[in-house]
């Protein structure tokens, strides 16, 4: 549970910070039976960039802790 919390609040966070601090369009939607988020910008400033690389960051410090690595895996596609 603490893994999901962690995961929620970055994601969250994130999309909450492209839109409060930038002017970039977004679409969102929110899966709750699937616990999942699908989150899309229209384009790709510096400041999306940014936010962005560091919500991955933040995933991937979790990923890279010996206490939840077994919970959380990143795959990374090119799209």
């Amino acid at each position: 549970d603490i893994v999901c919390s962690a995961i929620s609040i970055l994601v969250i966070n994130t999309m909450n910070a492209i839109e409060q601090f930038t002017d970039v369009k977004f679409s969102q939607m929110v899966n709750e039976e699937e616990a999942t988020i699908e989150f899309q910008v229209e384009e790709t400033t510096k400041e999306t960039t940014l936010l962005l690389e560091t919500m991955v960051l933040g995933l991937q410090t979790l990923e890279d802790n010996e206490e939840y690595t077994e919970y959380i895996d990143l795959i990374f596609e090119e799209v």
